[in-house]
């Protein structure tokens, strides 16, 4: 179709700049190209990492975690992330790593996502307090449960046994 009235053409393209704007808004790396190319290679390993199915080349994204505000000395502090995370289907923002000596924890924030829902996509076991989930891994002990409010999910891994 084309628009021949130079206002409702103008008018059109308008539309289309402000709607590839919110797009880039709610997906897109706040920061330039290279960054979105980082976070694309990241990203992988990151989910890897906190859905407990591997931490092989999780070093490989730190760099990029480290861009978003998160240093190795932190903690389980979270960090909030400038793309969205896929954590068994539900996005993340807020993550927590923390590698200190005999164990390793990442951690996803869940914001309006129930412990159920969470435990049910994460094909997690009830625990015998009925409020937490978890489930063995071939790398440790994937778990659902609140944290600081929120449903979270936690990768733990004991590097020492």
């Amino acid at each position: 179709m084309t628009i021949r009235h130079p206002q409702c053409r103008a008018a059109a393209r308008g539309l289309v700049i402000a709607s590839m704007l919110a797009a880039f808004a709610m997906g897109a790396p706040r920061a330039g190209a290279a960054d979105a190319a980082a976070w694309a290679k990241a990203r992988p390993l990151i989910e890897a990492a906190l859905t407990c199915a591997s931490i092989d080349k999780f070093k490989q994204a730190e760099g990029t975690l480290a861009s978003a505000g998160w240093n190795a000395s932190q903690g389980t502090d979270p960090v909030t992330l400038p793309v969205p995370l896929k954590v068994f289907g539900f996005d993340t923002l807020r993550i927590a790593v923390a590698n200190d000596s005999g164990e390793q924890v990442y951690r996803a924030f869940l914001p309006g996502i129930t412990v159920a829902q969470l435990a049910k996509a994460a094909k997690l076991k009830p625990g015998k307090d009925g409020q937490h989930y978890s489930r063995a891994t071939k790398l440790g002990v994937l778990s659902a449960g609140t944290e600081e409010g929120v449903t979270a999910l936690t990768c733990t891994i004991d590097t020492e046994g």
